[in-house]
């Protein structure tokens, strides 16, 4: 028996796919000089977009990089696990 959640597509899947791969290709010292480039004290888009400056090398900066940065380890655990589970998605229910 399906549902309608096991049967649900999302519009930009395969973007989102490619977009939690990509940092898994590259070195993390390029990862770390990107975030460094785009939202450090004259980042691209903390200051060219938002008009701020803030510090991002205290422990806040390094918990929101770690935690983006690790985002694609995360999202290829839970996406495997939640593919695995399909099949079995409303088995064993009367």
């Amino acid at each position: 028996m399906r549902t309608r959640w096991s049967t649900r597509t999302c519009a930009g899947k395969p973007f989102f796919r490619l977009v939690g791969i990509l940092p898994l290709l590259s070195p993390p010292f390029v990862v770390a000089a990107a975030y460094t480039l785009l939202f450090g004290a004259r980042g691209v888009i903390t200051y060219g977009i938002f008009g701020q400056s803030p510090n991002i090398y205290g422990l806040n900066g390094v918990w929101g990089v770690q935690t983006i940065a690790f985002f694609p380890f995360a999202y290829q655990l839970i996406a495997g696990r939640a593919i695995a589970q399909r099949p079995t998605h409303g088995a064993g229910r009367a």
